[in-house]
Parts: structure tokens; sequence; C-alpha cells
């Protein structure tokens, strides 16, 4: 088989339908997001079941009754302390970047929003790190997420802790704070460390003091390009695979590695803001998904998508 031939099979696409949606898998301290090729020589990846919850976000669940011990300084005071209502009105965004590894990543500008029911929480991405990124697992439709190793989850049934909480059942120490905004609104963070390891109570802190009620409108980006309202509702990413979904169809985003050597790229869409992305006549029979290639930060990154007008309708400047 010539090298050209190679070339357009591994870029193929799928050869079987994805059976399962994108989604977070809820695990605290260690939000997995768990994902399976489906291609054989291609690399795009779609998350597995969504099927168990693990121990610890269960202590996380039930952190007000027996079954936690607290650190030496906290009190039954201080988790019973005045909530902290702020509320953030202005817009944010979510701006998904390749960073300089070729990993996907929030730049350091953006904020991850967490919602659950009516209570929703935004938290800078520069309040976890001094980096111009990091890495983020985050699904929309979650009440979870992991940035920088950090897991933070919103919640409705909220408290006060104004000092770190020592959780007990795991292999690793964890240290876990939580702030209340209402009555209705909290943010809990939790952070891993190994036995032994004094943990970071200023990080801890920062963290939960930069978090804020939200009341604003999030504006995802990709690449510098903005998403269309329509598709920025439903979106799940981690550092490997991202996936858009608009109810009527799914988008995938992959890192790509291989050779586009041979491989008749020669139609080019434009995604809006300059991003524009190679294709060929090429469709999978079973899926309906065609690959299409952009580049960013030097590195080639492969949309999978039913047709040309579907991606370029997930883009604001066309929507």
């Amino acid at each position: 088989m010539s090298e050209e031939t190679n070339n357009k099979e591994q870029i193929k696409g799928p050869k079987k339908k994805p059976k399962y949606p994108l989604a977070v898998l809820v695990v605290l301290p260690a939000i997995a997001l768990c994902i399976s090729c489906i291609a054989a020589g291609a690399s795009f990846l779609v998350n597995q079941k969504l099927d168990s919850v693990s121990q610890m976000t269960q202590q996380l669940n039930s952190m007000t009754i027996p079954g936690v011990e607290t650190g030496e300084s906290a009190t039954a005071e201080s988790a019973a302390s005045t909530p902290v209502n702020t509320v953030l009105h202005d817009d944010v965004n979510m701006n998904i970047i390749a960073d300089g590894n070729g990993n996907l990543a929030l730049s350091s500008d953006s904020v991850v929003v967490l919602r659950n029911g009516a209570a929703s929480v935004a938290i800078p991405v520069s309040a976890f790190t001094d980096e111009s990124s990091a890495y983020v697992e985050y699904s929309s439709d979650q009440r979870t997420a992991i940035v920088n190793g950090y897991s933070i989850k919103v919640s409705n049934n909220p408290f006060n802790s104004n000092d770190a909480i020592k959780l007990l059942g795991s292999e690793k120490d964890v240290y876990a704070n939580s702030k209340a905004f209402d009555e209705s609104c909290g943010l809990t963070i939790a952070y891993e460390v190994e036995p032994g390891v004094e943990y970071d109570a200023e990080k801890l802190h920062t963290i939960l003091s930069s978090a804020k009620q939200f009341d604003g409108d999030v504006t995802v980006t990709l690449f510098g390009t903005p998403i269309s309202e329509k598709w920025d509702d439903s979106f799940a990413f981690n550092q490997d695979v991202a996936e858009f979904d608009n109810e009527e169809s799914c988008i995938y985003l992959s890192r790509y590695e291989g050779s586009l050597t041979g491989a008749g790229l020669d139609d080019t869409v434009s995604l809006g803001d300059g991003l524009e992305a190679k294709s060929a006549d090429i469709k999978d029979d079973e899926t309906g998904l065609s690959p299409y290639f952009i580049t960013s930060e030097d590195y080639t990154f492969k949309f999978l998508a039913t047709s040309d007008e579907v991606l370029i309708s997930m883009f604001s400047a066309n929507s």
C-alpha cells in the first residue's frame, strides 16, 4: 500500500458509530474523563459510559455529617459561619486553546463556570495557576470539574469551612475547603497530596476567595474563535479531546499526529476569524463523519463533523 493510500485510510474516520456521548466521569478528587478510540488507526476519541461515582464524591456530598475528620484548627463555628454572598454579573469567557505542548487547555484569562440547578459559580483560571493556561477536565452539564489537579464542585447544600477538612478513606491525604454564598449555593474544593506532604492552605484559600456566584453569560472560544450559542450549551473537554453537541449533531476534536502527505486535502473551509480547516471528499459510511484539519500553535488538530455546513455552524461568525 502506498504512503498516499495509507494516509487517506488513516484520516478517514470511524469504523463504527460512537456508542456513548462525551461526559465527565464524576470522581472527586480525581475526576477522570474516560475516553476510548473508535477508529482503527485514527486518533479521535469519545467517552466511555458514565457508570460509577467514587467513594470520595460520596464523602464530599456528606461533609456535614460524621465521616470526616477535621484538621486541628477547624472548628464547628468555622463550618457554620456566615455565608459570603458575592455575585458576578459580568459576562465571562472560556477560551480553549492549544498550549505549548499541543494539548487542549483553558487560557489563564478564562473563567470556569459550574452549575447545579439554580446554583451557579464562576472561578477564574488565574486563581489556579501562574502560568498562561491550565489543564481542565470539564463538562457543561456536570457540577464538578478539575483544574490543574484541584477538584471543584458547586453545591446547593452549602456550608462554610474556614479551615481545611481532612477526608478519610483515601490512600493519599485529601484536604477540602468549602464556601457558602447563600443558603442554596456553595463551592467545595479538594486537593490530594502524598501522605506526610504539607498541603498548600494558601492556594485553597485563594481559589475559594476568587470564586463568586455567577449571573452572567459565558462565551466559549476555540483557538481564538467564538463558538455559536447554538453549540456552547453542551460541550466537554480535557487536554486530549473535546466534543460539542447541539442536540442534532456532534462535533469531535482531537490532536492529530499522523502525516497529511498525500491525503488529498484540497478543499479549504473558512470557520471565521481567520480560522480555516483543510478537508477532502472523505466520509465514513457508517457514521457519516468527515475529517477536517486545522493548525494552531504549530500543532495539527482534527475535527469530525457530518458536513462542512455543520462544522461552519459551530462558530458564531457564521451563525
